[in-house]
């Protein structure tokens, strides 16, 4: 199941650049509180271990379970990432030119005490979360419909795949940005093409939607090959080639 194109982290530190630069901070500062904002917002991320926990669950209670989990993880992040790209950072104030020690404190409390901030912080943190189920399920997921002498190329496929949407994504949104430039100044020209490259994850979450359907019919005849080759003693079909 193919990954779409789709906004990494260094298309997501643009943004926060762009906003802070929008603010009416120098470029070298805005850089830094953006990456600092960046590793702060990647908090969402730690769902991951929830998020494969409650595919775990469900998929106990059916068969789809995971591809079910996927795609509302997959769909249920876009309203959030869409309402982050456009939200500013309005009033932000940190120090011009501080060092990461200043800074840091001043990040941190802005969250707390700026309601803009506060507002992306959650976007932010909801949208990676949801975001996070689907790298555990989805893995999970071809374990489960594969047999094991194809799980390593399945596994490889999936990672080529993925690779190449993150790649694709961070150099298209760049050139949609700029190309629109003139109709939408930053930061906005970012947000717009962040925004528009959401709607590739929409045949994403149609994908596993038809998943949950064929999953398992799929599961059911791995298992059932499983244990056929169980009854004569090998999981996994050895070589008829002779020993030298």
């Amino acid at each position: 199941m193919a990954h779409p194109p789709g906004p990494q982290r260094p298309v997501r530190l643009r943004i926060y650049k762009e906003k802070i630069v929008a603010e009416g901070y120098d470029t070298a500062t805005a850089t830094k509180v953006g990456g600092l904002f960046g590793a702060i917002f990647q908090l969402g991320g730690l769902f991951s271990i929830l998020a494969g926990w409650i595919g775990d669950r469900v998929q106990q209670r059916t068969k789809s379970g995971r591809a079910i989990v996927s795609s509302v993880g997959i769909l249920g992040a876009i309203p959030f990432f869409l309402a982050f790209f456009f939200i500013p950072l309005r009033g932000l104030e940190v120090t011009p030119g501080g060092s990461t020690a200043t800074l840091v404190p001043e990040v941190l409390g802005s969250i707390v005490t700026n309601g803009w901030v506060t507002a992306a912080f959650f976007m932010s943190l909801l949208a990676l979360a949801f975001t996070s189920a689907d790298s555990p399920n989805w893995f999970a997921l071809i374990s489960d419909v594969n047999l094991p002498e194809h799980r390593g190329t399945v596994f490889g496929l999936g990672n080529l795949a993925n690779g190449v949407g993150r790649a694709s994504g961070n150099g298209l949104v760049g050139a949609l940005a700029g190309s629109i430039e003139r109709a939408f100044p930053p930061p906005l020209n970012w947000a717009v093409g962040l925004a528009g490259f959401q709607v590739f994850f929409l045949p994403t979450g149609w994908m596993y939607a038809r998943a949950a359907q064929t999953a398992p019919g799929d599961i059911d005849e791995v298992s059932s090959i499983l244990r056929r080759r169980g009854s004569v003693g090998d999981a996994v079909p050895r070589s008829t080639e002779p020993d030298r």
